[in-house]
This record gives structure tokens, C-alpha cells and sequence, in this order.
């Protein structure tokens, strides 16, 4: 398997591992957990994708290297005790604690993690003295006589004989042990993974065009070996780009030190030569101020596809840039925001700044130094968070400055000083979104529809440039794909900044729950048929697409990239990861004005996997006025996150309104929920990107959807491979008649909108999930309401047909 499967198979294990019981046990014992082998070439990211893991879940992470240990430091050096047994004296050896577990104990007590991952890297690779003690450690988890603590859990990792001369081949008796996963390098996994984290585009788009120069590892003539590795690919990515700042010369001398592959350094060498002309000649940054010569416009226009290719790389590289400072500008100002809402009712109170800010700036740098200290923060978490502190305290300094050391003046000096910090978005998203608009207009007038193309997926797979779009919009990216539309719901830039400027105001959507797809966009495109009409589920939505699905196409001989994702998803992915066609205005008028308020409500059991849900992501459709996402905070908590949707503004302002009593109330450290507007038929609208969410909860309305089958296709993208669909809803016993259905949902009874087993099953599993479990079903009469001796209307027509409330569970494939 890839390495993105690999770390969904680690993390689902370690979840399952850390599970306790009602009596709070571990519900798979220490002795019976198997731990997991990694196995795969050197340099794919093993190592990287358990930091990724341990972060994720909130828990620990320590890492050894079994290559340099001998039998003393992983058991411990040994000593004499003397002891007693029934009046005989004796001396017997004992060992000092491993090496290995006290630096667990020590860990635990520098972070106060309690639950982590022992990751013990080249395991295959201990010494022929330490060799014999492996069995007894992979089976019962100790080291002499010391045990690993509980809820932690030991995760292996090792390279095949063939990259390492120090392998020793595990015999079926230790195999028999652990549960091996072998890793292959793949380049469709780390190309999603070089556009989100911004590689030098110089790397990505040579990679693109030689895929065989992705991993390689070949015997030389005469002995040794030569390699390139994903991991040499990165870290020379990086390299590059800080010796571009920095001015140091980018040469063959540089790529050497990490592409071990004499042909392959050879080629990125010429490649680059060509990049820095491209980037030399095109002058970028006059393309995206709008004042490219006419020389460059011609060169475009006679450029080779590959040459092409490379331009865009280089603008999608800037433009990345430029949205990330807004964007990064934006959360820092959100965290400024969220902290001084504190400390607001104190200094009115009259408090001081030295009672109401300075202590929450001391326990927020304590915070971080505890996460930089468990190995856990990414490197955007501690910036961020340095920023904020530095901020702060300028703002205390401030109120020094003002002799505004208390009370109201104290908290009026703090709020300039926070508003000046609000004043510096509107100018870099003004910038951002200028240089973007004319990269529009240069690609309008230079290149063909071909390159457009590339540049949309490029856009919708840069996380910078997803979020930027969701936020704050342009106009031009709307404008060249026909198939999306500005969403009517996105707040512009000047009320995003005027609400923010008031730190009692919330915006749409705080802190983005989905990860990117293709965001702030709302899929309309040419109606077929009436208002109403089935929609089609065989549409393709340009620019909206999965970035591992574009590993084909591109006819042009040496072209640099393949067909871009948008174009590919539909095929390569399936029809359930393409949101189908609406008619246009059809969802809006099928649910305006509708709330359902006291409809078969009662039903909603939300019968959840209560252990399962920890630390993940879930969404919850038709969220109302919020309790459901409120229960669900609880149950995922500190490190999990629920986005709540429903096509009620209304509703959705509600939800908003009690969010912060309930993350308070469940005793959270944080606020882990969000809430925004979305047709269930089209979550993409409310940017919920593709392959994002571990769960997702659908109370029993869904039956009142306009398209249930399209619905449930929208599920099945937006859930990761694996993830799990709660299903509350109603089953008929017979086909139904289309009229009574129609009159049903009109009305809000979703008993009698109900279609049978069959029909539900089979489009969950057209929408690519596996057969479903029904936890709980009871029958139910048409007009049930919403509790006890509550009726509600019914039509009639089916006075014959019986109705079933099922709870279901489902997994859509992996």
C-alpha cells in the first residue's frame, strides 16, 4: 500500500489500542496488542507519517533508533540485590530500568502525556546480542523486567534485506507477533502531499513530467548503490527554496547531496537551468502586477506545452505565497480576537492588565513550550503561536506606554492595538486577490483553454489558494468555470473585516474544519429539466477534483504535466466523487422557507460509536439548531472536530449562538465546532472538500431531501476512504408512489417520504459504500410526530404500506 493508506491503517490502530472499556480498561490488553511493521524502501516517510499521527490524535510521540543499541542500554546494565526468602539469604543481578522506557517516563513527565506511540525505527536491525530479547519485547512489551506503560503503544518500522546489509530476516515465530504492513513508494500519494505543503514548484513540475526520476534505488557497477528518494526530493525542495531567498548559488553541486542518482541529478540540472531562465525571462512578478511586456506575451504564446507548464508553476508558487500571508494574518488576528473576548468582562470589571492579560500570556507560552517539547506542534503551530504571543505582549507594552495600565482605558488602548493588527488584512487580500485576477487575464490572453485547465486544479489543490477563494472570493476564478458560481452566502472582504474588527463579532465560519477541495463555490450549472427534476448523476464539476487523479492524459510528447484533476476525477474517481448536476435555483426553492420544525423527530437517537469517535472530524447533516453537534463536540473533544450544515440560516445562527456555553459546559479547553449554511445535496457549496471528514452523522430528514441519491453521493466524497456514515432514517415495505412521496416531503412528513431498503441500499453502495449494519429498527406509523401523543399531518394513498426507523452504520470502501 502507499504511504497515505499506511498511516490510516497506523492511526486506526493506535485509536483501537487506546481504547478503554466502561471500567476504563484497555479493551485490547498491553500482551495482546500486536505491534505494527512497517516495511518499506528508505525515504518514503514512515517516520514522518507517526509524527503526523501522534499530532493528530493529541497523544505522544517517543522515537528510537534501534540501529546504535546494544543488549545494555535497551535492557539496562545489571547490579547485585541481596534478598531474603524464607530466612535464606542470597544475592541475585538485577538490571537498571531500559534505557528505552525511562525515556517514555521521562517524556510523560517533561509533556503530561499519558497515551503516546513508542515508534522504534530499524528494528530489523539490532545487534546480534540484543537480537534474542526482540520476541520477548514484541510479545509481552518489556525489557527485562520493565514493562512499557500503559497506553502507549509500540509501533515498528524496518527496510527490506535488499536496502540494508544489517537486516535480519525475522523468523515466523517473531512475524507471528506483529502486524506487518508493507510500504511502496508512490508518487500520486506525495504529490498531493508536495502541492499542499507548497514544494519548489522547480521539483513538483519536473516530477510531473519524469514520474521514473519519483524513487530510485539501483546497484552501481563495481558496488554501492545509487538513489533517489521521496524524502531526498523534499529536503532538496526546501534547500532550494531557502537559497533562493538567501542568494546562494542552486547547482548541480547542491542536487548531488540528495539525488544520489548520477542520470537523474543530470536531468533536474538541465531542468532547473531551463526553470530559472523561465522564471528569468517571464518576469513573474510583472505578469501578476498586470504589466507583462509585450515580448513576454508573445513568448508564452509560442511556448512549448512544458514551458508552459513551468510558467504556471511559477505563478501558482507566488500566488500561494501571497495568499498565505492574508490568510495567516487573518488567523492570527482570529486568535487575538478569541483570547481578548476573555479578558474583556475583567478589564471592565477593572481589572488590570497584569491580573487579565498577563497571566493568560505566561500559561499560553507554557502551552507551547509543552508542545514543542512533546514533539508534536508543526512548525505553522509554533510560528503562529510566537506571533500571537510577541502581539500580546506589544499590546501590554502598549497600555505601559498609555499609563492605560486597568480597567476600560487598559482594554480600549489593547483594542486599537488589536484593530491596527485587523487594518493589515484588507491590503494583503486586496494584493492577493489583484495578482490572482491578472494571472486570469495573462492566461486569457496568452495560453489556451488547455492551460486554463491546469491552473483551475492547481488553484483548488493549493490549500492557500482553496481557503483564500472560500474567504474572501474572485470574481475571475468564478468566471472561467462555468459549473461554479459565486455562493450567494460568502462574506466579502469589507464586512469580514469590519466584523472582525469588533471583537464581540463571529464571522460565517471561524477556523477551517473541512480541508480544501474546491471551497466557496456552489455547484449550478445548465438546468436539465424542470425545477425539481431527478438531477443527473453523470456530470463532471471543472476544477473540482481529487489532486491524486491526475496521473494521466497530457498527449503532447515530454509534456510537463498530465490533464489536470478536474477533468480526470470523473473518471478515474467515479461518479460519487463528482457532485451530479442541480437544476438551477432547484435546491433553493425545494427547501426555502422549510424548516420541518415538528416533524418524525423523535426517532433521532443518535445511537453513535461513542470510543470511536474520539479525536476524530465529523460532520453532522441537517444540524438544526445545534444539540446534535453540540453532543458530538463533547464525544470527539479537545482533539477532535464537528462541522455542523443546514439549509436553515436561521437555524445555523441559533447553533452559533449556544456554541461557546456548550464547549464550556462539556468541559472542552477549546472550541471545537463550526456551523454554516449547505444544501445537503451540495456540501461543496459550503467548501467541504473531498476525503476530509472520519464521520458523518444524517438525522432522519433526509428523507425530505430534495435527492437523497445525490445526497448520499456527496457523503461518499466527502468521507476519508474507511470513514463511517450514521444513518438515522425510515424504510418502506413496498416501492412507493412517486405523487404521495412528493406531496409527503411537501408537507414534512418524512415517514411517508420514505423509499424502500432496497433503493437506499443500493444508492449507498453506487455512492462506493460497503454493505451497511443496522443497529437498531423499529416500526413506526405515518403520522408519528415528534414525541409522545404528537400526530402529524399524512397523506393519503398508502394506507397499506408499513414503515421501519432504521439506524444504520456504513463504511465507505477504502
Amino acid at each position: 500500500m502507499n504511504i497515505v493508506s499506511a498511516k490510516q491503517q497506523v492511526k486506526d490502530t493506535v485509536e483501537a489500542y487506546l481504547k478503554r472499556d466502561d471500567a476504563g480498561l484497555l479493551s485490547i490488553a498491553s500482551v495482546h496488542q500486536r505491534p505494527i511493521f512497517l516495511v518499506g524502501a528508505p525515504g518514503i516517510g514512515k517516520t514522518a507519517i507517526m509524527e503526523q499521527v501522534a499530532r493528530e490524535l493529541g497523544i505522544g510521540i517517543v522515537s528510537y533508533s534501534m540501529t546504535h543499541h546494544t543488549r545494555q542500554s535497551a535492557l539496562g546494565l545489571p547490579h547485585i540485590e541481596h534478598r531474603e526468602f524464607e530466612g535464606k539469604e542470597f544475592d541475585t543481578s538485577e538490571y537498571t530500568m531500559s534505557e528505552i522506557i525511562a525515556a517514555i517516563y521521562d517524556y510523560m513527565e517533561r509533556t503530561g502525556l499519558r497515551e503516546g506511540i513508542l515508534f522504534l525505527d530499524e528494528i530489523n536491525c539490532v545487534s546480534e546480542t540484543l537480537y534474542p530479547s526482540m520476541l520477548q519485547f514484541l510479545q509481552f512489551k518489556t525489557f527485562g523486567k520493565h514493562k512499557v506503560p500503559e497506553g502507549w503503544v509500540i509501533v515498528c518500522a524496518g527496510n527490506p534485506p535488499e536496502y540494508n546489509r544489517s537486516v535480519h530476516e525475522f523468523d515466523i515465530v517473531t512475524l507471528d507477533r506483529l502486524r506487518e504492513i508493507d510500504v511502496e513508494p508512490d508518487y500520486g500519494a506525495w504529490k498531493t502531499y508536495a502541492s499542499e505543503a507548497g514544494l519548489h514548484p522547480a521539483v513538483t513540475t519536473f516530477l510531473e513530467a519524469k514520474k521514473d526520476c519519483f524513487y530510485k534505488v539501483e546497484s552501481r557497477p563495481g558496488g554501492g548503490k545509487s538513489f533517489v528518494t521521496a524524502r531526498g526530493w523534499e529536503d532538496l525542495a526546501k534547500v532550494i527554496s531557502l537559497y533562493e531567498q538567501m542568494g546562494k548559488p542552486v547547482n548541480r553541486d547542491l542536487f548531488v547531496q540528495f539525488l544520489r542518482d548520477d542520470d537523474i541529478a543530470d536531468q533536474f540540472t538541465v531542468y532547473y537551468s531551463l526553470f530559472e531562465k523561465y522564471r528569468s525571462d517571464y518576469q513573474v512578478g510583472s505578469i501578476l502586477s498586470g504589466t507583462a511586456t509585450p515580448s513576454i506575451k508573445d513568448r508564452a504564446k509560442a511556448a512549448p506545452f512544458d514551458e508552459r507548464i513551468a510558467l504556471l508553476g511559477l505563478m501558482i508558487d507566488t500566488l500561494s505565497a501571497d495568499c498565505s500571508k492574508a490568510l495567516d494574518q487573518e488567523g492570527i488576528v482570529v486568535t487575538l480576537r478569541d483570547l481578548l473576548r476573555e479578558t474583556k468582562p475583567e478589564f471592565l470589571a477593572g481589572a488590570s492588565v497584569d491580573e487579565a492579560l498577563a497571566p493568560r500570556v505566561s500559561e499560553r507560552e507554557r502551552k507551547l513550550a509543552r508542545k514543542i517539547e512533546s514533539g508534536t506542534a508543526s512548525r505553522k503551530f509554533v510560528r503562529e503561536e510566537r506571533l500571537v504571543i510577541d502581539l500580546l505582549k506589544g499590546f501590554a507594552a502598549q497600555c505601559m506606554l498609555e499609563k492605560a495600565t486597568e480597567g476600560d482605558v487598559a482594554f480600549h488602548a489593547i483594542e486599537r492595538a488589536y484593530k491596527a493588527e485587523v487594518s493589515k488584512i484588507s491590503p494583503l487580500v486586496d494584493a492577493a486577490g489583484e495578482r490572482m485576477n491578472n494571472a486570469f487575464d495573462f492566461i486569457d490572453e496568452t495560453l489556451s483553454s488547455r492551460e486554463m485547465l491546469v491552473f483551475l486544479a492547481e488553484l483548488t489543490t493549493r490549500k492557500p489558494t482553496t481557503r483564500f477563494i472560500s474567504h474572501y472570493g474572485n470574481e475571475k476564478y468564478y468566471e472561467h468555470n462555468q459549473e461554479l458560481q459565486v455562493d450567494a452566502a460568502r462574506m466579502g472582504l469589507t464586512e469580514r473585516v469590519s466584523k472582525l474588527a469588533e471583537i464581540d463579532a463571529s464571522l460565517a465560519e471561524e477556523r477551517e474544519v473541512g480541508e480544501p477541495g474546491a471551497v466557496g463555490m456552489r455547484v449550478g450549472s445548465k438546468p436539465k429539466g424542470e425545477p425539481g427534476a431527478k438531477a443527473s448523476s453523470s456530470t463532471s464539476a471543472g476544477g473540482v477534483a481529487d489532486s491524486g487523479a491526475a496521473n494521466g492524459g497530457a498527449a503532447d510528447s515530454g509534456a510537463a504535466i498530465s490533464a489536470p484533476a478536474a477533468a480526470a476525477s470523473a473518471s478515474a474517481q467515479g461518479s460519487q466523487n463528482v457532485p451530479a448536476e442541480i437544476p438551477a435555483g432547484a435546491l433553493a426553492k425545494h427547501y426555502g422557507g422549510k424548516q420541518f420544525e415538528y416533524g418524525f423527530a423523535s426517532v433521532c437517537k443518535m445511537l453513535l460509536p461513542r470510543e470511536e469517535l474520539k479525536g476524530k472530524k465529523v460532520l453532522d447533516i441537517c444540524c438544526r439548531r445545534g444539540r446534535g453537534v453540540y453532543k458530538l463536540s463533547s464525544l470527539v473533544g479537545n482533539s477532535g472536530e464537528v462541522m455542523g450544515v443546514d439549509w436553515s440560516p436561521s437555524y445555523v445562527e441559533e447553533a452559533k449562538d449556544g456554541m461557546s456555553r456548550a464547549w464550556h459546559e462539556s468541559g472542552l479547553s477549546r472550541n471545537n465546532m463550526e456551523f454554516r449554511v449547505a444544501f445537503p445535496e451540495d456540501l461543496i457549496g459550503a467548501g467541504i472538500g473531498s476525503s476530509v471528514y472520519d464521520a458523518i452523522y444524517v438525522n432522519n430528514v433526509i428523507t425530505l431531501f430534495y435527492d437523497q441519491e445525490q445526497a448520499i453521493r456527496e457523503f461518499g466524497r466527502v468521507l476519508k476512504p474507511g470513514g463511517l456514515l450514521i444513518l438515522e432514517t425510515i424504510f418502506a415495505d413496498r416501492p412507493r408512489t412517486d405523487s404521495v412521496v412528493d406531496e409527503a416531503r411537501s408537507i414534512g412528513n418524512s415517514v411517508q417520504a420514505a423509499r424502500t431498503e432496497q433503493e437506499n441500499f443500493a444508492w449507498l453502495e453506487a455512492a462506493g459504500f460497503e454493505a451497511p449494519s443496522v443497529e437498531e429498527s423499529f416500526e413506526v406509523e405515518a403520522d408519528r410526530g415528534y414525541k409522545a401523543g404528537h400526530v402529524v399531518p399524512k397523506v393519503a394513498g398508502d394506507e397499506n404500506v408499513k414503515f421501519t426507523a432504521v439506524s444504520l452504520c456504513v463504511r465507505k470502501k477504502r
